[in-house]
This record gives C-alpha cells, sequence and structure tokens, in this order.
C-alpha cells in the first residue's frame, strides 16, 4: 500500500484555476484513490471493460479506520476499513496487512477530514494569498459545478466574509 501526501512530484501541480492533489492511496487489487483540494475524492481501477473512473464529493464528510472482529486463540478475525461517509459519498474499503500500515491510513483519513471540512483550503490548511472576492469567487465556481449545495455554499460564504 502506499500513501503519498503533498509534495510528492507524481501527485498534480495546480495553477490558477486547476485542482491541486492533495493526496493518494492505494494498495494491489484495489482501486488508487486521490484526494483534490476543492473536495472530490477520485477512485481509478483497471477493470477486464477497461479503465474505470469514478469521483464523489467529501465535502462534509467524516473519515476514519474501522477495525472489528477479535483475536481468539486458533483464529484471528480481526480486519481494518476505512469508512468514508458523508451527505455524497458512503465508501468503506477494507484494508490489507493493516497492522503494517496503520499509520499511513490513518494520514490519509485525516488528510480526507481536512479537505472535507474546509474544501479549497490549501494542503497546510491555510489560506492561500487571495482576496475575499477572490475567495467567493472560487466558491462560486464550486458551487455551480455542483461540488458545493446550495447550503454548503452559503455556509462557506458566511465563513469567508466573517474572517474578513
Amino acid at each position: 500500500m502506499a500513501v503519498n501526501e503533498t509534495g510528492d512530484s507524481n501527485l498534480e501541480a495546480g495553477g490558477a484555476g486547476q485542482r491541486v492533489a492533495v493526496a493518494e492511496w492505494s494498495q494491489p487489487g484495489f482501486p488508487t484513490f486521490k484526494l483534490y483540494d476543492e473536495g472530490t475524492l477520485v477512485r481509478e481501477r483497471w477493470t477486464p471493460a477497461g479503465h474505470e473512473v469514478l469521483k464523489d464529493s467529501i465535502i462534509g464528510a467524516t473519515a476514519r479506520v474501522q477495525r472489528t472482529g477479535a483475536r481468539m486463540l486458533l483464529r484471528d478475525t480481526r480486519q481494518a476499513f476505512l469508512v468514508i461517509q458523508g451527505p455524497r459519498v458512503a465508501l468503506s474499503v477494507r484494508i490489507n496487512n493493516y497492522m503494517n500500515v496503520a499509520a499511513s491510513v490513518r494520514r490519509f483519513a485525516e488528510q480526507i477530514n481536512r479537505v472535507a471540512q474546509t474544501p479549497g483550503r490549501c494542503a497546510t490548511g491555510a489560506y492561500p494569498d487571495l482576496s475575499v472576492a477572490e475567495q467567493l469567487r472560487q466558491l462560486g465556481e464550486l458551487h455551480d459545478r455542483g461540488v458545493l449545495t446550495d447550503a454548503e455554499f452559503a455556509k462557506a460564504k458566511t465563513r469567508f466574509v466573517g474572517d474578513a
């Protein structure tokens, strides 16, 4: 399993108006997950029918690692899952070999939570040096593309105007 975080050269670099890949997670036999700063999670995988790409909005979602099962005398039923739940997404992905990759999976879940709660912020959690008008314009673009609902747009707009 591999987790790439901001700063890795293989992630997309964003310029003006481009989305920026914040993190990427993959494990053998499962889709590759790419997290973008605008609040989109993209799942890519190869199937016998060809290349499949699915996009989900994670705005307002939460991610966690959920462990189930128990270790018994003759049997170990422990499993771990990356669970992402929100208004527009519901995913549960089994994590292979969790004991060896626990820290990297938790970091990926933390990145999802940061982006889901504050879409459009850069990976460090701070707003880029943009004017309030520019930030509102970007929010409007997210709203127009359907990434933000009316309620999410109104809440984010209030937060930006309140910070100014």
